[in-house]
């Protein structure tokens, strides 16, 4: 009987690792949820645990989603380009207010924002973080085979602006 218990109790102990290990510190690697991990501790001024903590001085947050676990979106010349991510800005009081998509420097597409990422408000023991995801599209067409820089510019409601980090897009002629 003791045996049958201590084996019981490996098993779940077994699971609840294995879980843990692939909700925790890998969940930004997989595709739609590139949440970005820094120290695990929590936030003293949120009513939730926090996972990750904003950095001090910086005013917004976000990713562009990976595609396939690379920050490398491919496209052909005459495509359309789908992106999605996630944006915030830390004052509470100056929500997002746009997200633009820009190539080589210059603006592609604006972001259709307040989609759901719960996932984003779990991370950071946000809230109001709920609603920071975003999608956008845009034309390939006319653009140059090759490489290109791809960033998103977030703009929040007192005229916070940050660039999240960039991607390359890879333009091809299939």
């Amino acid at each position: 009987m003791a045996i049958k218990s201590f084996l019981s109790l490996r098993v779940v102990s077994s699971i609840s690792i294995v879980c843990a290990f692939f909700l925790g510190r890998f969940t930004a690697s997989w595709p739609k949820t590139e949440v970005p991990r820094a120290a695990e501790t929590a936030d003293p001024t949120s009513t939730s645990a926090a996972k990750i903590v904003i950095p001090p001085g910086q005013h917004v947050i976000g990713y562009l989603d990976m595609v396939h676990g690379k920050p490398a979106i491919l496209a052909r010349r005459d495509s359309d380009v789908q992106l999605s991510g996630w944006a915030a800005c830390i004052d509470a009081d100056s929500p997002l207010v746009k997200v633009e998509i820009l190539v080589d420097d210059k603006v592609k597409a604006d972001a259709a924002i307040s989609r759901p990422r719960l996932d984003v408000a779990t991370a950071y023991g946000r809230p109001d973080f709920e609603r920071s995801g975003w999608r956008a599209s845009f034309s390939a067409r006319g653009m140059g085979m090759g490489d290109h820089s791809l960033k998103a510019s977030v703009t929040c409601s007192k005229g916070e602006i940050g660039l999240l980090p960039a991607f390359s897009l890879s333009i091809s002629h299939e």
